[in-house]
């Protein structure tokens, strides 16, 4: 546990090709002593060309937490030598400072896991932002069900894209395997409010054609109170409806 792991490698072709990351079956954190909640993990890593600087990402929705564990664990990749990087993160109802930290990662390749312990603890949670000299890529954990003793989240990973990578529209696409009961939608969303049209850019935005930052499946804080830091809000929307496609629309100022 914690010992074979490619993470770092150095990739390289003379024509395209796609590369996943992933682990057949483990607990989350890997190095938890209580095993218990092992899934498959796997993503689509990007290029390094398309690795950013800044991050933003918000914990996910856990329901009727029983156990001592909070937050998710975090891995940070440097792209280059000698790469400093920190992370702060806020209370999602709140906004206040829960906590801080960085480093510098020396090589190319280099790991920085936040954190990888062995028993349940306070991890990085609620709203985070993520900032590094050099491009870097994060991924995001969640925690397996003996973490905290809950079982919807048991557990799994999704990268969180850079900032400068955020779009105006986008579309996805939920299991529509029952076994998956419910179904969150966890948006970072990048509106300049400085501006003169804040609401209406914050009120452009709509999910499968239902405006927003009035949707009646947003999770509290909605939207327009959800601004934490600079010009990053966040909002989570559970999907009463999650099979089949499904449709992020915004105006030209804004970014999801």
């Amino acid at each position: 546990r914690g010992v074979f792991d490619l993470t770092g490698s150095s990739i390289r072709s003379d024509r395209p090709i796609g590369v996943l990351g992933f682990h057949m079956k483990t607990t989350m954190p890997n190095l938890l002593s209580e095993v218990g909640g092992r899934q498959h993990l796997v993503e689509m890593l990007p290029p390094v060309s398309a690795w950013g600087k800044t991050h933003a990402a918000i914990e996910f929705t856990r329901r009727d937490s029983k156990g001592p564990g909070a937050g998710d664990v975090f891995r940070l990749v440097a792209s280059e030598p000698n790469t400093r990087w920190s992370v702060r993160y806020y209370h999602r109802a709140t906004k206040q400072l829960l906590g801080q930290s960085g480093g510098i990662l020396l090589k190319a390749g280099d790991v920085a896991d936040i954190s990888q312990v062995s028993a349940p603890a306070q991890l990085t949670q609620g709203f985070s932002v993520w900032e590094a000299e050099k491009p870097v890529l994060l991924m995001q954990y969640a925690c397996s069900w003996t973490w905290d003793r809950n079982s919807n989240l048991d557990p799994f990973m999704v990268l969180v894209p850079p900032t400068d990578r955020m779009v105006h529209s986008s579309e996805f696409v939920c299991s529509g395997n029952a076994r998956f009961t419910e179904h969150l939608a966890s948006l970072i969303i990048e509106a300049d409010a400085s501006s003169l049209s804040y609401e209406d850019d914050l009120e452009s935005i709509t999910l499968d054609g239902i405006p927003l930052w009035n949707h009646p499946h947003a999770l509290i804080p909605a939207l327009k109170f959800s601004r934490v830091t600079e010009n990053l809000h966040f909002v989570v929307v559970r999907l009463a409806d999650p099979d089949g496609r499904h449709v992020l629309r915004s105006n030209d100022r804004v970014r999801l």
